[in-house]
């Protein structure tokens, strides 16, 4: 067993006595008890400034004469809602490892 070292036998002896007495400045006070804040009237209002902002005519769908702008058929609407579902659901298809860079026929 080697001998401690006055230095090192000083530091270990103030490390545990900083140890034991840090307990001592924690408080043992209970936390004063605060009032809950009274909500704000205006809490949000900024918000939805910007969000009305964000729209810069909201009446503009009612007053359209263009039937292109009015949207798409049903039809061709429900074909293209059908394709994107179905593109998460197929897995694409699997190319060989042999025909990197070379355009192919199926």
């Amino acid at each position: 067993m080697t001998p401690c070292l006055p230095a090192a036998r000083f530091s270990r002896t103030a490390a545990i006595a900083c140890c034991l007495l840090l307990p001592a400045c924690a408080s043992q006070a209970p936390a004063p008890a605060v009032p809950p804040a009274a909500p704000v009237p205006a809490f949000g209002a900024a918000t939805r400034a910007v969000l009305a902002q964000q729209i810069a005519d909201p009446d503009a769908a009612s007053r359209t004469r263009n039937p292109a702008a009015a949207g798409m058929d049903g039809r061709a609407a429900g074909q293209a809602q059908g394709r994107y579902q179905k593109s998460f659901t197929e897995p694409p298809a699997q190319q060989s490892s042999f025909t990197i860079g070379v355009s192919g026929g199926k």
